[in-house]
């Protein structure tokens, strides 16, 4: 019996020895499936970093060669996508720092050069001449004028250069007539061009007639819009809606008097808003919303 519980005592023993070893061993092999799993996980993040240098390279290849042949929205569509990728390296733990650094560096020249280029295209379709005691605004239909503005629209530039464009109608254009009601205001279109000329007096003529000076300036904004007339325009109804108020833009105007001075105060028929306000929008509207 002493011999039987011994042999019992022995046993246990061993079984609990074994599964020691078997606990020992699971672990190690955890352990070493953990560490597999890093460097499969770090391999596979490698890859993909790989990847994303590849197609880097590749549009940059591609944004130059169009660059070159002036298609500039093809140029920025490639180069937003080339900023996206450059984010999702950037975020990646795994990525070199001085390649990233570099490859931001790089983004850079090239979104200087495409937006020089496209400055320089806007230059050279909207242009403002002022010599005393003129003031001239032209724009130029030039056959890569949308897809400048389409372009400017992905470079997200194009709601800067339109407020801009907007304080210089202003203050070129309609501050002319604010001060001098009996400015000259002419109208010439030609087959590619519109230019709006407003042409101040000596002050000793009799206030111009204001349905005859808006009636000038709404032949400006129809001429304008005619300009662009083969523009495609987004079917959504905001577009819609804003494209509406342009075509029912009408000018009218009232003159008070303060003092010695003639104040020429703009209003639209709906007489919720200044025609000047109305007339910035729908033409900022006009170029916003034009696409190839």
């Amino acid at each position: 019996m002493g011999e039987l519980k011994g042999r019992v005592t022995g046993i246990e023993r061993d079984v609990s020895e074994l599964k020691k070893t078997l606990k020992l061993e699971t672990k190690v092999k955890l352990r070493d499936l953990t560490e597999v799993k890093d460097m499969m996980d770090e391999v596979c993040a490698t890859i993909v970093i790989l990847q994303l240098l590849n197609q880097i390279h590749n549009d940059f290849g591609r944004f130059k060669d169009h660059l070159l042949n002036k298609e500039y929205v093809e140029s920025a569509a490639i180069l937003s996508n080339v900023t996206n990728n450059y984010q999702k390296l950037s975020n990646s733990p795994f990525s070199e720092h001085q390649i990233v650094v570099a490859l931001h560096m790089e983004t850079i020249s090239l979104k200087t050069r495409l937006c020089d280029c496209l400055d320089q295209m806007w230059y050279n379709c909207i242009v403002f001449h002022k010599t005393e005691p003129a003031a001239t605004l032209t724009i130029v239909k030039d056959p890569q004028l949308l897809n400048m503005l389409e372009a400017m629209q992905v470079m997200d530039v194009l709601g800067w250069r339109l407020k801009s464009f907007a304080k210089l109608f202003k203050e070129t254009l309609i501050d002319a007539i604010i001060l001098d009601p009996s400015s000259d205001v002419t109208v010439s279109q030609a087959k590619q061009e519109v230019s709006l000329r407003v042409t101040s007096t000596d002050g000793k003529n009799l206030v111009k007639p204001p349905q005859e000076m808006f009636a000038q300036l709404q032949k400006a904004l129809e001429c304008i819009q005619k300009l662009f007339s083969r523009c495609r325009f987004d079917e959504d109804g905001e577009s819609q809606s804003l494209m509406k108020m342009l075509g029912q833009i009408q000018f009218t105007s009232t003159i008070q008097s303060f003092s010695d001075h003639r104040t020429l105060i703009f209003v639209t028929d709906t007489r919720d808003d200044s025609l000047l306000k109305n007339l910035i929008q729908a033409l900022l509207v006009l170029f916003l919303k034009a696409v190839k």
